[in-house]
C-alpha cells in the first residue's frame, strides 16, 4: 500500500506535469503564430499606407498641375488673346500695346510665383507683386500706402486661394491706374474672426456706380475670380473713394 500511494502520486505528478509542459508549449506556439499575424499584418497595412501616400502625391500633383494649365489659360492665356484681337484691329496706340504686354508679363510672374514654395503666403505673393506695381503707380502719379495687420493664419490658406487673391488685387490696382484719376491708392491686410482674411485695396478716385449695367469686364472679372475662390467681396464707390474688400476663410 505505501507503494502503491507513491506510485500514484508519481503518476498523478507527472500527468500534471505533462499537461502544464503541452498547454506551455501550445501557448508558445499559439503566440508565435500571432506574432507571425501581426507581423504579417504590420507589413501589409505599411505598404497600403505607403501606396495611399503615394496615390494622394499622385493626385496632389495632377491637381496642381491642373490649376497651374487652368490658371494660365484663365488668366496669361485670356490676357494674351484678347491683346492680340485689339492689336489686330489696329486699335491701339504704342502705348497702349506696351500696357497690354505688361498686363500680361505679370500675369505670367503671378503663375510663376505661384508654384514656388513661397506661393502658399500671401504676404510674400503681395509683396513680390507690390515690387512690380508700385514704380508704376508713381509714375501714374499715385502714392501707395501698405498697411500689414494681425497676420496670425493668413499663410495657411490654399494655393489657388493666395494666387486668386493675387489676381483680384493686381486688377483692382490696374483698373484704378486707367480709370479711377486717384492720386492715393491703400493696401491692408489682417485677419478677421478666427480664421478670416481680410485684403481691402481703396482709392480717392473719382469712384463709379458698381450697380451699373454698364461696367467694364474688369470689376466682372473681380467677381468671378472672387467667386472661383469662395471669397466675400465687398465694392463700394462713390466719388473720392473706392473700397474693394476681399475675405476668405484659411485652412
Amino acid at each position: 500500500m505505501p507503494y502503491s500511494a507513491l506510485f500514484y502520486s508519481i503518476t498523478v505528478g507527472w500527468l500534471l506535469i505533462d499537461r502544464f509542459v503541452r498547454t506551455h508549449a501550445a501557448y508558445e506556439g499559439l503566440n508565435a503564430e500571432l506574432e507571425a499575424r501581426l507581423r504579417a499584418r504590420e507589413q501589409e497595412l505599411a505598404l497600403r499606407y505607403t501606396q495611399m501616400a503615394t496615390l494622394e502625391r499622385d493626385q496632389a500633383t495632377a491637381l496642381e498641375r491642373d490649376r497651374i494649365l487652368r490658371d494660365m489659360h484663365d488668366g496669361l492665356g485670356l490676357q494674351l488673346i484678347s491683346s492680340l484681337r485689339l492689336v489686330e484691329k489696329h486699335e491701339l496706340s504704342r502705348e497702349q500695346t506696351a500696357a497690354l504686354l505688361v498686363e500680361a508679363m505679370d500675369e505670367m510672374r503671378i503663375a510663376i510665383d505661384s508654384v514656388k514654395p513661397t506661393g502658399q503666403d500671401l504676404l510674400v505673393m503681395l509683396g513680390n507683386l507690390r515690387y512690380r506695381l508700385e514704380p508704376r503707380l508713381a509714375s501714374a502719379g499715385i502714392s501707395l500706402h501698405w498697411e500689414i495687420g494681425e497676420t496670425t493664419g493668413i499663410g495657411q490658406l490654399a494655393s489657388h486661394q493666395v494666387t486668386g487673391v493675387t489676381r483680384i488685387v493686381q486688377e483692382a490696382f490696374t483698373n484704378a491706374m486707367k480709370h479711377s484719376r486717384a492720386t492715393e491708392m491703400r493696401l491692408s491686410v489682417s485677419t478677421s474672426g478666427e480664421r478670416g482674411v481680410q485684403v481691402s485695396i481703396a482709392d480717392n478716385g473719382r469712384g463709379f456706380d458698381t450697380a451699373a449695367q454698364h461696367r467694364g469686364e474688369g470689376l466682372k472679372s473681380i467677381r468671378k475670380r472672387a467667386a472661383t475662390i469662395g471669397a466675400r467681396l465687398d465694392v463700394r464707390s462713390r466719388p473720392g473713394e473706392t473700397c474693394i474688400v476681399i475675405g476668405l476663410l484659411s485652412l
